[in-house]
Formats: structure tokens, sequence, C-alpha cells
């Protein structure tokens, strides 16, 4: 879904319910409160983390490790956790 898709979505529920928190689903929690973010700078994963990092927070081998992927560039909107 674009953010463009989800605008239009947004505009045809109810009034009161754009009024109400963001929530999104997670495994751990099944309803979370949200909030728009931007990435601060380019943001990592690896096959064997079980978390994200920052570029800056990765040490050099680390981020030349084949298991290390780019999850989103500097830049890039998405909903966060609260």
């Amino acid at each position: 879904m674009t953010w463009k898709e989800l605008k239009n979505r947004i505009e045809k529920m109810p009034a009161d319910e754009q009024e109400k928190t963001v929530t999104v689903w997670a495994e751990e929690e099944p309803i979370r409160d949200a909030v728009l973010s931007r990435c601060t700078e380019d943001l990592y994963g690896n096959n064997e983390w079980d978390l994200t990092l920052y570029k800056s927070d990765l040490e050099e081998e680390e981020l030349n490790d084949t298991g290390t992927y780019l999850i989103a560039r500097k830049g890039r909107y998405y909903l966060d956790f609260e």
C-alpha cells in the first residue's frame, strides 16, 4: 500500500474513527499505538539479529556480513510503535 492509498482509505473512514489514535497489529502485542516516523539514517537488519540497527551503530564487519541487509534508506517514512 502506498501513503496515497492509505490517505484515501483514511478519508473514507467515519469522521469519529479518524479522530482516534492510530494503532497497528504486532506479533508480540496484538494492537499497539503508532506514530509516523522517518529514518534519520540507513537502517539495517541481519538474519541472526532479533532487532534492526542504524548504520552508525554497526561495526564495519557487521555491515559487510553477508547476512546484513538494508531495510530502509535515510528519509523513509514508516509507522513506528509508541
